[in-house]
This record gives structure tokens, C-alpha cells and sequence, in this order.
């Protein structure tokens, strides 16, 4: 009620789908942020990463580097599936190698919860139990309780790990070895192009072409932070 467009970062929820449908039988625009929501009966925008692409990336790097791996498991930590752009992530990593016939073998998507301390404790367990992991992708929240895990286990040989968002922890993951690459929204770009996608749905309501909006990822190692 007291203002003129919104921009959400929310998972999709049917209680959170209905609140949208009201607000735009107001007329006022509403906005993915992030992560796309998807609502039956009205027309949403989305300003955020293309998450197929991001997801099919990173199962590219870990295509490439598992070819010189003697293991053959890989994981995949999810925050929460309900974050459609998690969802859409983990769908693109696991369709590349569908499509690339991977001898590869997939455990089942671990839940985080968006949790540091869970990603910790499902990372130490599932290293324990588990000697053939390749590879681990975060698609969701938890990349900073999985950088601490593999700082704690100190393994001979570390699985390659990719996770999101180059933070103060990231980037020391990066630095120390725990974390191999990181896929990073970029944050400034992210704000400005919200606001002035906003605007212009705004002044333009009948112009549908700028509503959707996907940024161009950047991708830091060790050698570029």
C-alpha cells in the first residue's frame, strides 16, 4: 500500500504467490529478485542471474576437472528448493551432464536449510562416509559451513568445490584452497538495473520487453580475487 513497484527475494510459496496476485490487481508491478517466482495469474518480472546458465557452468568446470579425477561421486548441497533459482541451478548442472553422457554419479541433493552449521555437519559426515566424492556444488546457502568443514578435515585430497557470492569468507575459502571457484552475482549492477527496470515499468506499464532481466555472472579463482 505505500509503494509503487516491489522487488522480493522469496522462495515460491503459495501464500507468498497469493500476496503477489493481490498486489498486482492493484496495478503494481512486482519483481523476482535473484530468485524468479512463478504466479499463475499475473504477469512477474525478474532481475537476476540466468540460473540455468550458472548451473550448466558449473557442471562444465567440474566436467573438466573430474576427467583428471580417480573418483567418480559427485554432490550437490541446495539451501532450500522452494528458491526456484536453486532449484534451476542444481536442473542446469545435472541436464549438462545428462546431455554429455558423464560417467559421473550423483548423490542425492543434500538441504541445507540455508544453514552454515548443517552444510558443516552434512560436509564432515558425508566426507567420512563417503571416499569417492569428486567434486561438490553449493547451489544454495551453506558454502561458508562447507569451506569450514574442509578447513577441519584437512584431507590429503580434496574434492573440487564450487559454490556462490564472493564474500569475506569466500574469499579466503578461495585463497586457503577449501573452495576451488566462486560464482558471484554482481551485487552494484544487480541494485541499479532493479530500480531502473522498476521505473521503467513504472512509465512504460505496457512494455513487457525490459521486465526480465539477466546479468551477466562473474567467476573468481584464487588467481583473480
Amino acid at each position: 500500500e505505500r509503494v509503487d513497484a516491489i522487488a522480493i527475494v522469496a522462495p515460491q510459496h503459495p501464500e507468498i504467490t497469493a500476496a503477489i496476485e493481490k498486489v498486482r490487481d492493484s496495478n503494481k508491478p512486482v519483481f523476482g529478485l535473484l530468485s524468479p517466482i512463478s504466479v499463475s495469474n499475473s504477469a512477474i518480472g525478474y532481475v537476476g542471474l540466468d540460473n540455468w546458465k550458472v548451473g550448466r557452468m558449473a557442471a562444465w568446470m567440474t566436467d573438466r576437472w573430474c576427467t583428471n579425477s580417480n573418483k567418480s561421486s559427485v554432490a550437490i548441497f541446495v539451501g532450500n528448493h522452494r528458491f526456484r533459482g536453486q532449484d534451476i541451478k542444481e536442473s542446469g548442472y545435472r541436464t549438462f551432464f545428462r546431455e554429455h553422457n558423464s560417467a559421473l554419479t550423483f548423490l542425492e541433493p543434500v538441504s541445507t536449510y540455508e544453514s552454515a552449521l548443517v552444510a558443516h555437519d552434512q560436509t564432515i559426515h558425508l566426507l567420512k562416509e563417503n571416499d569417492d566424492i569428486a567434486a561438490i556444488y553449493v547451489a544454495g546457502g551453506g558454502i561458508t559451513g562447507v569451506i569450514e568443514a574442509l578447513e577441519e578435515l584437512k584431507l590429503e585430497t580434496k574434492p573440487f568445490v564450487i559454490g556462490h557470492e564472493l564474500t569475506e569468507v569466500t574469499r579466503k575459502g578461495l585463497m586457503n584452497g577449501q573452495l576451488d571457484i566462486c560464482i558471484t552475482t554482481p551485487l552494484e549492477q544487480l541494485s541499479k538495473t532493479a530500480i531502473e527496470t522498476m521505473i521503467h515499468t513504472l512509465k512504460n506499464p505496457d512494455d513487457l520487453s525490459t521486465a526480465n532481466v539477466r546479468l551477466p555472472f562473474e567467476i573468481y579463482t584464487s588467481e583473480n580475487i
